[in-house]
């Protein structure tokens, strides 16, 4: 554990060096618009809109949420990481000290958790928000909010929570159709006794 600690040390202090004024100025903003998982439920809306991706649009908002109670109701107090600027203070920040513990990156695991969802209902679509996931979690560490390792586990996280969601709505949709199906069965045997 050491061992990774100093390593995620390293490429944390290595990304300050790569600072520059682009960077300073769009990262906080990716950072800001994943903040909450807000620009993925905006997709999630968005999906919900055309009929052939309602289920991918409320699959998202379902995503998000798993994502939040697996990262931070359940692993963030249970492992409670402190993040790099509680570590090192002296490094100066782009944004406002973030609260609570580091891992796993919250903004990470909603962002891919939500990607994936939409890479599922269309690949098209899923690809740049695959990017913009991967960029959420690169401005978590070159804010100095996490470490690396936190946001490869949100990363993880994040596509499991979503790969999740699908069996479970696919399942749910199985045992409705099969409800259905059977009430639909058992009314018809009814209606041919009565004639």
């Amino acid at each position: 554990m050491e061992a990774i600690q100093l390593w995620d040390q390293s490429i944390s202090f290595g990304l300050q060096n790569i600072h520059n004024p682009f960077l300073d100025f769009i990262m906080p903003i990716i950072s800001l618009i994943s903040d909450g998982g807000i620009i993925w439920m905006v997709f999630g809306a968005a999906l919900c809109i055309p009929r052939r991706y309602r289920k991918y649009g409320i699959m998202v908002f379902f995503a998000i949420g798993l994502s939040y109670v697996v990262g931070s109701m359940i692993l963030k107090p249970l492992v409670a990481r402190p993040r790099p600027c509680d570590l090192f203070p002296n490094v100066p920040l782009l944004t406002d000290k973030p609260d609570g513990f580091s891992f796993p990156s919250g903004h990470t695991i909603a962002a891919f958790a939500g990607a994936t969802v939409i890479w599922m209902a269309n690949w098209r679509f899923g690809i740049p928000a695959l990017v913009l996931a991967a960029l959420v979690g690169f401005s978590r560490i070159y804010l100095f909010a996490h470490f690396l390792t936190d946001t490869l586990a949100g990363a993880v996280l994040g596509i499991l929570c979503a790969i999740a969601m699908a069996l479970l709505f696919r399942l749910a949709l199985f045992l409705f159709r099969r409800i259905r199906g059977d009430k639909r069965g058992r009314h018809r045997g009814k209606h041919y006794d009565i004639s």
